[in-house]
């Protein structure tokens, strides 16, 4: 056994005399070194701002400014012209996925006076627009929790940033919902038909900013798209895409606001006497593409009860109480891309209309006409928009309306 003890000493004299001459070689032989973790991957898409994903790509955020800066005209008749210079919108946006690829999240922040409400240099609103988390385990049952937009009207589904014109119409404005604290059911493509989309839900009814009042009642809401086409990217005015076979999208949509405390459900001031309204909201909408052609119509109508609040003036009387928002809107749009150039040519007739005598209804009846011109530079990530409208009201004659210019740069980053 003594020479096994002999070669034993000899092989570890020559590792000890290796690992001497080589402290690398030693390194390798006893230890293995751990490996560098992947790098994140951080990349940049054009109007979807920058990207950083984990190695795993079970996380991401997504970062994207986009603002608008506009000039308007406005020239009311038998008055002089009034020339303004606006910020509308500056917004960051973050978004991406946490702990796998079915949990989304997104949070939108605006930061332009018209954003944040600004009134007599306060401000009256949170810079928080979005606040949004989606679990998409299953595909016909992806729960949405947040606040955001409630699905009611395609053209106020649609981003600011997606349309043809400058910005929505006269209908959006006086009949759209906005955005509320909700919870919702829904999904992009029922049944893996690649023809239906749904959403289900409630929300806090208070509006923006809500989730803090003590308003008991609350918003419900649906909404169903049927594609018979098949599925397309519809939630944009333009056909960018050029599509060389027709796509359509027909919406269905409902809302009830119970005991809304402003005067127009979910937007508006309050009411002056402090009461409330129920308020019923009702959509239909379609968009077309073809070829580079687009057309949109919608229809939206609302009816309410109003519920009187009490208040009284400083001498002790009731302040009359102002009656629910009822009637009708309707839009029509059509949108041409001209071959071979990014440019589109549009327009827009937009209408609200009312069935009853007006100290019945809050809803004014008014009247738009406008036309467009859009040169998408880089798509809606960087373009260039001119829109020139009339406005009138609904029992005046057309030439005492109101003749309206805009330009706006509208931009992604």
């Amino acid at each position: 056994m003594g020479w096994m003890n002999s070669v034993a000493l000899g092989a570890m004299a020559s590792v000890s005399i290796a690992a001497l001459a080589s402290p690398g070689l030693a390194a390798a032989q006893t230890s293995s070194a751990p490996e560098a973790a992947p790098a994140p991957r951080v990349t940049f898409d054009r109007g979807q701002g920058m990207e950083i994903e984990s190695a795993d790509g079970q996380h991401a955020v997504r970062m994207s400014l986009r603002g608008q800066g506009r000039a308007t005209v406005e020239a009311p008749h038998a008055r002089e012209p009034a020339v303004g210079f606006t910020i509308p919108r500056a917004r960051l946006n973050l978004s991406g996925r946490v702990f796998g690829y079915e949990n989304h999240f997104k949070v939108q922040l605006a930061f332009s006076p018209t954003d944040l409400g600004v009134r007599d240099g306060l401000v009256t609103r949170t810079p928080l627009l979005d606040y949004v988390f989606e679990l998409r385990h299953l595909r016909d049952l992806i729960l949405r929790v947040g606040q955001y937009k409630l699905p009611l009207n395609r053209e106020r589904i649609m981003s600011s940033g997606a349309l043809s014109f400058v910005d929505r119409s006269l209908v959006d404005a006086e009949l759209g919902m906005d955005r509320d604290l909700a919870v919702e059911v829904r999904s992009s493509d029922l049944f893996g038909l690649g023809r239906l989309r749904y959403h289900l839900g409630i929300g806090s009814g208070e509006g923006r900013d809500g989730g803090v009042g003590t308003n008991a009642g609350l918003t419900y809401f649906g909404r169903v798209e049927v594609l018979p086409l098949g599925s397309f990217r519809d939630h944009q005015e333009p056909d960018l895409a050029r599509h060389a076979e027709p796509r359509l999208s027909l919406g269905f949509a409902f809302a009830f606001v119970d005991d809304a405390a402003r005067s127009q459900g979910l937007r508006g001031d309050p009411f002056s006497d402090g009461g409330t309204t129920d308020q019923q909201l009702y959509c239909a909408d379609l968009l077309f593409f073809a070829r580079g052609l687009s057309a949109q119509l919608e229809v939206l109508y609302t009816d309410g009860h109003r519920s009187p609040g009490g208040a009284l003036d400083e001498a002790g009387a009731p302040l009359p109480v102002s009656p629910p928002r009822r009637g009708l809107g309707a839009l029509a749009r059509l949108g041409w891309l001209l071959p071979d150039v990014p440019i589109e040519l549009g327009a827009r007739f937009a209408i609200t209309q009312t069935f009853v005598a007006p100290e019945e209804t809050a809803l004014p009846e008014r009247r738009e006409v406008t036309g467009a011109l859009s040169w998408y530079a880089s798509g809606h990530a960087l373009k260039l928009q001119l829109d020139v409208g009339h406005l009138w009201t609904g029992d005046g004659p057309l030439d005492e309306g109101t003749t309206r210019v805009r330009l706006q740069l509208d931009a992604t980053l």
